[in-house]
């Protein structure tokens, strides 16, 4: 899925507002570098890490019953 505007804002607002000093996201590749960058630019002079990491494939895809994904 490709994230919009307000979708990357309200996740910015419930990293910046959360008692997490660190966040792991988890996300498909294709989009993964316009997310990243447009997340860090939301939350520029936060203290907050923010780390995303690729998934191509969910672990045990098929039998999780994701059928087809992008993540």
């Amino acid at each position: 899925k490709y994230y919009t505007k307000d979708d990357l804002a309200g996740l910015a607002a419930l990293i910046r507002e959360g008692s997490d000093p660190h966040i792991l996201i988890t996300h498909g590749t294709d989009w993964m570098p316009k997310h990243a960058r447009r997340l860090s630019e939301l939350l520029a002079g936060s203290d907050k890490t923010v780390v995303f990491t690729g998934a191509m494939t969910p672990i045990m895809n098929q039998k999780a019953g994701f059928g087809k994904t992008d993540a």
